[in-house]
């Protein structure tokens, strides 16, 4: 029956084999181009996420190798007395202060030497003798002569100190029982090719049972050696903390902030 107004009749038409073989098909194309496209979608993030992984390893080791660089290129001053450290002018070179009465020199030559291999800046030179039972914490360091002193590799300049002490001092510390200490400490401001600020400082402290020319040491098989006595070294290391080191300068420490390293 035909439907009326107030009955519509509803038709369905059925597709054919055909249609129906076509149209799964071309869901099944659309199924998998969306599967393609959500591989492809974590596949290209997950290859961005590793390339900007490696470019962040990249960026570590390039970073390392710059300060692994820095460290191994960079300039190193060495601070070392010449033999045999300590010497004292002569008695016919004393003088007589009103105030301290008979002054004798002490005398000692620091050599200055670059031992890295880039070239290095010095700045700032300090030398001083200091003459006390015990050295304090913090270093008393003479004021600095203001420098500007270029040293390539191996290049070395020395520092000439010439120390006038009443003899009374002295001979509380040369005498054979040494109720005092002779120091000798001081420091070397520098900077390296890179523009870095370093400070090595130096401290020996006075053996005077070394300069005695009786040692067996100094008379192998009986025979008194000149040269092994001329060689000796009456100024070891001082065993205080603080005293012997190669350090980066604090902000501000040393006269060298406003310039750079080939100025």
């Amino acid at each position: 029956m035909i439907g009326t107004e107030s009955t519509p009749s509803v038709i369905s038409i059925a597709k054919s084999p055909e249609e129906s073989a076509k149209g799964q098909r071309e869901e099944q194309r659309a199924s998998e181009a969306l599967r393609i496209a959500g591989n492809t979608f974590w596949i290209t993030t997950f290859l961005t996420g590793a390339l900007a992984l490696i470019a962040f390893f990249q960026l570590l080791t390039y970073k390392d190798q710059i300060h692994a660089t820095t460290v191994i290129e960079r300039a190193y001053i060495d601070m070392a007395h010449q033999p045999p450290g300590i010497t004292f002018a002569s008695w016919n070179a004393v003088v007589i202060d009103e105030t301290y009465g008979v002054m004798r020199d002490v005398q000692v030559t620091v050599n200055i030497r670059n031992v890295g291999h880039t070239p290095a800046k010095v700045t700032a030179r300090s030398v001083e003798v200091y003459i006390s039972p015990s050295l304090p914490p913090i270093p008393p360091y003479a004021p600095p002569d203001r420098v500007r002193i270029h040293l390539v590799t191996n290049k070395k300049f020395k520092i000439e100190g010439h120390f006038a002490r009443p003899l009374t001092v002295l001979n509380e510390v040369t005498g054979t029982s040494p109720q005092q200490k002779l120091f000798v400490i001081g420091y070397v401001d520098y900077m390296d090719k890179f523009g870095r600020r370093f400070r090595v400082g130096y401290g020996r402290v006075y053996a005077p049972w070394i300069d005695d020319a009786k040692l067996p040491a100094y008379w192998p098989e009986g025979v008194h050696s000149t040269a092994l006595f001329t060689a000796r070294n009456n100024l070891p290391f001082i065993e205080v903390p603080g005293y012997n080191y190669d350090r980066p300068r604090k902000q501000g420490e040393g006269n060298d902030w406003n310039e750079g390293p080939e100025e």
